[in-house]
């Protein structure tokens, strides 16, 4: 989609850069996706999961720790600090915080504050 756009406003009378510029990505990267022929932004990320990714079971439980009612009210900041004196490790502190930015959980983030739902 995008390549073809960019044909178009050069076939106008624009120049690549100019056109590229107004999209917001590189002239080179329209001539290298050109090269190739298929003319398609292939900006698509990666395709596979990491090795490392938790698995469904692993977030449910880390929702489940979170959720508990010794954890109520604490960030998972706070959460991570008191699993070592409990000889529990689930994952790390920013792990949790993508985990459960999706999750219903019985707190939630207000300008870097911690509110109990």
């Amino acid at each position: 989609m995008t390549v073809p756009v960019v044909k178009e406003a050069v076939s106008a009378g624009a120049r690549l850069e100019s056109a590229c510029k107004e999209i917001g990505i590189d002239a080179r990267t329209v001539q290298r996706w050109t090269v190739v022929g298929d003319s398609e932004d292939r900006r698509l990320g990666p395709t596979t999961s990491p090795a490392n990714a938790l698995t469904k079971a692993e977030e449910d439980d880390i929702i489940a720790l979170l959720n508990a009612d010794e954890f109520a009210g604490l960030s998972p900041h706070q959460v991570v600090a008191s699993w070592p004196d409990m000889n529990i490790y689930k994952a790390s502190e920013r792990t949790m915080y993508r985990g459960v930015s999706d999750q219903p959980c019985k707190w939630h983030i207000v300008m870097g504050r911690v509110h109990a739902v």
